[in-house]
């Protein structure tokens, strides 16, 4: 015996925590005082893991384990338990090694405390936290959104108009091949101006959703030197709210225009799929690529970044010179 009944018994009676006393691989344990918060084990079992240990803290508790019999040094770790109640819980735990006197093995004593409290009020920060977020990127999105529309009807009202009056009255000029040219820049700035009156407004999201809102932004970028090819994997038994919906639209939108702006590729492809709690949107491209690493962010990454921060998720860039750039984004969706 590693320790004497005597001196275990005075451990269990000191400490206010749930103790416990393993076999030295960890495959038996010996005794387990759970204090009512888990269920005593009063003899020997090789069957403790799946009694007190979901399934799902399976992995990082035996890692741990493996972990402290290869260095012969403390176990620590917080993890999941079945609490006496039949219902789950968190404890943390800790358990020391008994050495031999050359240093072998004996076994492990552990007390173990129970912080399901703990866990809990940690979780409900954190969903109140990323709550908090969420509400003010809304806000931020909503005055962001209320100004692209002032300056699209400006747009659209004012110069649109002012630009097709001045067509009709170009149109009284006698023909010819400075007329012809003045015609042409107007007709093509008449196309700008409405262009990016759409841009700034996406009916398109508000009337048909955001598969066909991503689908115009590759229409609209495709070009006989450069091809856009869309993907949308978008299930209507996982809705999407509509705030998540501009905020990717949006996101989809500032990559791909980098992508047709800086990186010099003949292909590119947008993606965005609905997972059970995440939505992940992924554009790729063929062109010239860069090296992380040494590449300061510009203004359009930077932003992109902070809007994803903001809604909790997370981005992945991976670029490598002369072979193009794949950025993905996962955004979580609250649950409904």
């Amino acid at each position: 015996m590693p320790i004497s009944a005597e001196q275990l018994r005075l451990f269990v009676l000191a400490s206010f925590d749930m103790v416990y006393w393993m076999s030295a691989d960890w495959q038996q344990m010996h005794l387990l005082v759970g204090k009512d918060q888990l269920q005593d084990t009063l003899q020997p079992t090789q069957d403790w893991l799946r009694t007190y240990i979901p399934a799902a803290a399976h992995n990082p508790v035996q890692a741990a384990i493996t972990q402290a019999v290869t260095t012969k040094s403390l176990f620590e770790l917080e993890h999941q338990v079945h609490l006496a109640d039949g219902t789950l819980g968190w404890v943390q735990s800790r358990a020391v090694p008994l050495l031999g006197p050359q240093g072998d093995l004996l076994g492990w004593v552990g007390a173990a405390s129970d912080i399901t409290a703990r866990r809990a009020a940690e979780q409900e920060n954190l969903r109140l936290r990323l709550a908090q977020q969420q509400a003010l990127f809304e806000a931020m999105q909503t005055a962001q959104e209320a100004e692209r529309r002032r300056f699209s009807e400006a747009l659209h009202d004012g110069l649109g108009q002012l630009l097709y009056a001045t067509q009709l009255q170009l149109g009284q000029v006698p023909p010819g091949p400075a007329q012809q040219q003045a015609m042409h820049l107007l007709k093509e700035a008449v196309h700008q101006a409405r262009t990016l009156s759409h841009e700034l407004t996406p009916a398109l999201l508000e009337e048909f959703g955001l598969g066909a809102a991503l689908q115009n932004i590759c229409r609209d970028l495709s070009t006989p030197t450069m091809r856009w090819r869309c993907v949308i994997v978008l299930d209507e038994a996982l809705p999407v709210s509509l705030p998540l919906q501009l905020a990717v639209y949006r996101l989809a939108q500032g990559l791909a225009h980098n992508v047709a702006k800086h990186a010099q590729a003949t292909e590119a492809v947008l993606e965005a799929e609905r997972l059970p709690r995440w939505l992940v949107l992924r554009v790729e491209d063929n062109g010239r690529g860069f090296d992380p690493a040494a590449a300061t962010q510009g203004i359009g990454l930077r932003t992109i970044r902070n809007r994803v921060s903001l809604l909790g998720g997370t981005v992945r860039l991976v670029s490598t010179p002369g072979q193009g750039t794949e950025c993905q984004i996962r955004l979580p969706v609250p649950a409904t």
